[in-house]
């Protein structure tokens, strides 16, 4: 199968679901085409299987709402070269919108160079409505959540020695801004943080 065809075959189901307007014949299946995509940080394409105002949410690390936003975020984890292993896939129907839930294991550019073990998320879960993902929401474990807590509080202290790009890294409103260039930046901070403390230890 060429990849043209392989690209056309992935599409029918989406857009089957688009022109009839209903719920995906296999919700499953649905999302993890959907992470396949993402997966292979095929931004543009993985977008259509959202709604336009679809929000996208990681408990206690960020909440984002709109096609636009979440995609913004999605170029950003790009630049981080995130992927993501998803596990036990579960579909329940609502009245109303159905639920995916699944398990999840995240490797990516930041985690790797702060030396933190993979992220697992004991709960993904993707709310499905008009044949749209309408909510993804994330949860870490306790475990995943303590470690980057406690690494990002000593990164974050640190930070300061380098004002210029902390201006680059957080918006006017005090929040993360998400791009490419603030990906590469990250990691090479926290790449810069670690060497400062190794120069430290050897002192």
């Amino acid at each position: 199968m060429t990849s043209r065809t392989w690209r056309v075959f992935l599409f029918l189901p989406l857009v089957f679901v688009i022109a009839c307007g209903g719920k995906p014949a296999n919700p499953v299946s649905f999302v993890e085409k959907f992470n396949a995509l993402k997966n292979r940080h095929r931004i543009a394409a993985a977008l259509e299987f959202l709604s336009d105002d679809c929000v996208l949410e990681k408990r206690d690390v960020l909440k984002l709402e709109g096609k636009a936003k979440i995609g913004e975020f999605y170029e950003y984890e790009k630049a981080l070269r995130t992927r993501l292993v998803f596990a036990d896939y579960r579909f329940t129907q609502g009245e109303r919108t159905g639920l995916v839930t699944c398990r999840a294991f995240e490797q990516n550019a930041f985690q790797q160079a702060a030396g933190l073990p993979e992220y697992v998320y004991t709960s993904w879960e993707y709310t499905l409505a008009d044949g749209r993902i309408k909510q993804i929401t994330a949860t870490r474990s306790e475990e995943t959540a303590r470690a980057v807590s406690d690494f990002n509080l000593f990164f974050q202290s640190w930070l300061p020695v380098r004002p210029e790009a902390v201006k680059q890294l957080i918006g006017a409103d005090g929040k993360t801004i998400y791009s490419r260039a603030t990906a590469e930046l990250l990691v090479s901070l926290v790449k810069e943080y670690r060497a400062s403390l190794t120069i430290i230890n050897e002192e």
